[in-house]
């Protein structure tokens, strides 16, 4: 009794293998319907925050990010090719992020309490923008020096934002920000981490997330200011969809970066391991 011969799959040259280890044709491609569906996730629970608020203009807050948590699952569930997912997602991030500091959305809450924060506010947007998305593509593009260059401007953009946490953690009352603005400091300090060699990540995906989570802490630790607790749903509701926001914009941006750049990246990552300059 004879067996039908089994196809192998193709074998890859190391040369292909580092390839698309350092310069991904579309990363984290598969990931994009859990993410999509874990957001509008998070903007459902911010809608429902918000209409517990019983805050003024919170029904309008609510159905906006209702309308803007379908059109991040239509983004996330429709066929769309990388590309225009990737253009659609930051466009969507981008445009709640100048929203929330005009007062609407479901981050309508960020000045509301105190409107003369906006360049404040408007240095949160910067940092939680450019700096993840320079983050998450150093991580998934370690060999290639544009990497580098895009750190460095998203850490220019942070910076202002990081001068007010440091003089948070120096100069504040309350504990409450004292811990939130050393937290977000800390994270973006972290980010000089990938100024590091080619041989590592630098954790780039990591400090990406908690520089997220921290832009978005330092909003919910308002709520234990003086004064502020009858306000905990608003705030909470807020740093929701702050986090949100910035999350569609900076991983759409990474991906847009990963679509414009990838093809340049590979002949690099080629071009490397033909010179000797890199080990597989």
């Amino acid at each position: 009794m004879t067996t039908e011969p089994t196809a192998s799959p193709p074998l890859k040259l190391a040369s292909e293998a580092l390839r698309d280890d350092l310069a991904p044709s579309e990363p984290l491609a598969s990931l994009v319907r859990r993410f999509c569906l874990l957001l509008a996730s998070l903007l459902a629970l911010g809608g429902a925050l918000l209409g517990a608020s019983g805050a003024a203009m919170a029904l309008r807050d609510g159905l906006e990010g209702a309308t803007a948590a379908l059109v991040v699952l239509g983004l996330g569930l429709s066929p769309l090719p990388y590309g225009p997912r990737s253009h659609g997602l930051a466009g969507l991030g981008v445009a709640m992020l100048l929203a929330a500091l005009l007062g609407h959305g479901p981050a309508g809450g960020l000045l509301r309490q105190n409107p003369g924060a906006l360049p404040w506010e408007l240095a949160r947007v910067l940092a939680a923008v450019l700096l993840p998305a320079a983050l998450l593509f150093r991580a998934h593009y370690r060999a290639l020096p544009l990497a580098r260059l895009l750190l460095g401007w998203g850490l220019v953009l942070a910076l202002p934002f990081a001068m007010r946490s440091g003089y948070l953690v120096a100069m504040a009352t309350a504990w409450s920000e004292r811990l939130a603005a050393g937290l977000t400091l800390t994270t973006t300090l972290f980010a000089l981490l990938g100024f590091m060699g080619a041989h590592t990540t630098a954790g780039g995906s990591l400090w990406a997330a908690g520089l997220l989570v921290s832009l978005a802490l330092d909003i919910a630790a308002r709520l234990l200011l003086p004064g502020e607790s009858p306000r905990l749903a608003l705030h909470l509701a807020t740093a929701l969809g702050f986090l949100v926001s910035a999350a569609l914009a900076s991983f759409g941006l990474f991906q847009a970066f990963a679509h414009a750049l990838a093809p340049a990246a590979r002949l690099d990552a080629e071009r490397r391991w033909r010179r000797g300059w890199i080990d597989p």
